[in-house]
């Protein structure tokens, strides 16, 4: 557990959950472009540029790629961010009731 706060195996663990919930998006899903998003906002300064941005497909697989990074950031933080929180609150609880078990008296602990 103590492990999982280094601070460089969570950075490279968020990004890597990010990455992959895009990655799996862009293979799964046919509206997500990632590849016609990045060409086509690579081209807005050219000649025309404005005119390939306001193209529907261009628009539904932007909108998608947004969501999903979006959905990526939320698993990611749930990943490594609450579920880490959340273990060392678990395990710092035992260990407190654990302390309160073993100070109190013998007629105490069997009346629970």
């Amino acid at each position: 557990m103590l492990l999982f706060f280094n601070p460089l195996l969570r950075f490279v663990l968020f990004w890597g959950v990010v990455t992959a919930v895009l990655s799996a998006a862009s293979q799964n899903l046919s509206w997500i472009d990632v590849a016609g998003v990045i060409d086509t906002l690579s081209g807005v300064a050219g000649p025309g540029g404005l005119e390939a941005v306001s193209k529907k497909e261009f628009a539904f697989s932007l909108a998608g790629l947004i969501f999903t990074f979006a959905v990526g950031m939320a698993l990611a933080f749930t990943v490594c961010h609450l579920l880490p929180v959340l273990w060392a609150l678990k395990a710092a609880t035992r260990r407190v009731f654990r302390g309160v078990k073993r100070n109190s008296s013998p007629a105490d602990r069997h009346a629970n």
